[in-house]
């Protein structure tokens, strides 16, 4: 009976070690994610200078910490910075803007391309996919169809989110949008190329296993579209705007045939009358 209770003793001694050492293991775990006082006073005053606009090298609990600072600036003193919050990741506003997103408004409030997220790349690969031509759409100002758009904040999402392998990012700033001779060509071929890049690395996106992504085919916008009309074959095929313009004159042509034939044949009868009023006269 001793020899049972010593064993029971030594059982609680044992659980009750166990339960302090995961205690204190969890205490010094938060104290090491716990941010500084002098590292908060930096956040903030960079933040309170516009200084803290590249949020990608903040470690995770300077940008919880960072997303609790804002939204208590935001229930306290009213100052609404959803930018700053949607780049941080802080989830409420993630899902409000993606959502204003696939209702087709590209007007929002908050840009995409600067966020540097990938996680939000497979939130926007339905927009990616519609079939859409492309065109220019607006008044002052011009915007693009929203599978195009988005093909843009994709590329600029690759271009600046630190969580890809270098060589995709090399990849995408490789990628020239300038040029002005032929923009149609330019953004068609992109939305193609981020299209295929998706498409190749769809499973690693999903599943946030970034460092599994691979970069797209090099880029080539002449592939994707064919070789550009030249002077040469642009002259020697009339453009729509001239076929429209011949096609219009061929009434116009018709009529005033018609008026000189008319003429002319007034012309005749008028000689033959005076013909026979000669004649007359002179009997």
């Amino acid at each position: 009976m001793k020899r049972f209770r010593g064993l029971r003793n030594i059982n609680i001694l044992r659980n009750w070690f166990l339960v302090v050492a995961s205690l204190i293991v969890q205490t010094l775990a938060r104290s090491a994610a716990q941010v500084s006082d002098s590292r908060r006073l930096e956040l903030t005053k960079s933040y309170g200078l516009g200084l803290l606009r590249d949020v990608t090298p903040l470690a995770s609990d300077e940008k919880r910490f960072m997303i609790e600072y804002l939204n208590r600036l935001k229930r306290e003193e009213g100052l609404d910075d959803d930018n700053m919050l949607f780049r941080l990741g802080d989830e409420e506003v993630t899902d409000k803007w993606l959502k204003v997103w696939d209702k087709g408004n590209q007007g929002h409030g908050v840009d995409f391309s600067e966020s540097g997220r990938a996680d939000i790349i497979p939130r926007l690969a339905p927009s990616l996919f519609k079939q859409e031509p492309y065109r220019l759409q607006g008044v002052d100002i011009y915007t693009l169809p929203q599978s195009f758009t988005c093909a843009g904040i994709v590329l600029a999402i690759i271009k600046s989110a630190s969580v890809f392998p270098l060589e995709v990012v090399r990849w995408a700033q490789s990628i020239n949008l300038d040029d002005p001779s032929n923009e149609e060509r330019v953004w068609v071929s992109l939305r193609e190329a981020i299209r295929q890049w998706f498409k190749e690395n769809e499973d690693a996106l999903r599943s946030a296993r970034y460092s599994d992504v691979k970069p797209g085919k090099p880029w080539n916008p002449s592939r994707e579209l064919g070789p550009v009309p030249t002077a040469e074959t642009a002259a020697s095929q009339p453009s729509s705007a001239v076929a429209q313009s011949n096609s219009a004159m061929l009434p116009m042509a018709k009529y005033i045939w018609s008026a000189v034939v008319v003429l002319i044949l007034l012309g005749v009868a008028q000689g033959v009358r005076v013909r026979a009023r000669r004649r007359h006269m002179k009997r």
